[in-house]
């Protein structure tokens, strides 16, 4: 059965090595940033983001619509994201998961100052507080 795993956590946690594994597994991966430098070479702005939202939900649709799972390895902080990829999930009538890397904030920022597109560790932390917050009024999808 075609299944949509949605992996959340922190910029440099390790999402896209456990993505790695389960495209080995044979799933198929999407990645919004990869989306980014495929269409306008990291070039942001409401418009693009807005075209990129749109055709990361279409590609997830379209695969499990054929059948074939996906694993969606961008941080996936905001509830309302995880919300609407949960709609699709519905929508496909797919099995879902939700799968939390829960990498430390300091290995976080200590990976990301390794990596040739840095987030930046300011980004980092305001992510771990919107986490944070999320968990302290238990939102957190687990």
């Amino acid at each position: 059965m075609r299944k949509l795993v949605i992996l959340r956590w922190l910029p440099a946690s390790g999402k896209s090595t456990e993505a790695k594994k389960l495209v080995e597994e044979g799933m198929k991966r999407v990645n919004k940033d990869l989306l980014r430098e495929m269409l306008d070479f990291w070039v942001w702005s409401k418009a693009n983001e807005a075209l990129v939202n749109e055709i990361e939900y279409d590609l997830i649709q379209s695969l499990l619509s054929r059948g074939i799972s996906v694993v969606v390895d961008d941080t996936n902080i905001s509830m309302s994201r995880v919300n609407l990829l949960e709609a699709i999930w519905m929508w496909e009538d797919a099995t879902i998961e939700v799968m939390l890397i829960e990498t430390p904030v300091e290995e976080c920022i200590k990976r990301d100052a390794n990596r040739e597109k840095s987030v930046w560790e300011e980004v980092i932390k305001k992510f771990s507080k919107q986490l944070w917050t999320q968990m302290t009024n238990k939102q957190l999808q687990l």
